[in-house]
């Protein structure tokens, strides 16, 4: 079995900045640990900021249930 150098094992080596920016990069190195130990969990990620943040991207965005109830009382 040949010993893969550490260099090798980040997901994002082949990443640049104009491709994603350092927020992102930082939540996908959080969730893609190698060791399962140390990786997020489900609970863990929907609570991130990445999910929970009220920003530009998120106006206008409704949680599903929210979502139904606003398009059922619209028929």
């Amino acid at each position: 079995m040949s010993v893969i150098p550490p260099e090798n094992l980040k997901p994002s080596r082949f990443l640049r900045e104009r491709e994603i920016c350092d927020a992102d990069k930082a939540f996908v190195l959080r969730v893609m640990k190698l060791d399962p130990r140390d990786r997020f969990t489900a609970k863990d990620i929907l609570q991130d900021e990445q999910f929970t943040e009220k920003s530009e991207k998120t106006v206008g965005w409704y949680p599903r249930q929210e979502w139904k109830g606003m398009h059922q009382k619209g028929r």
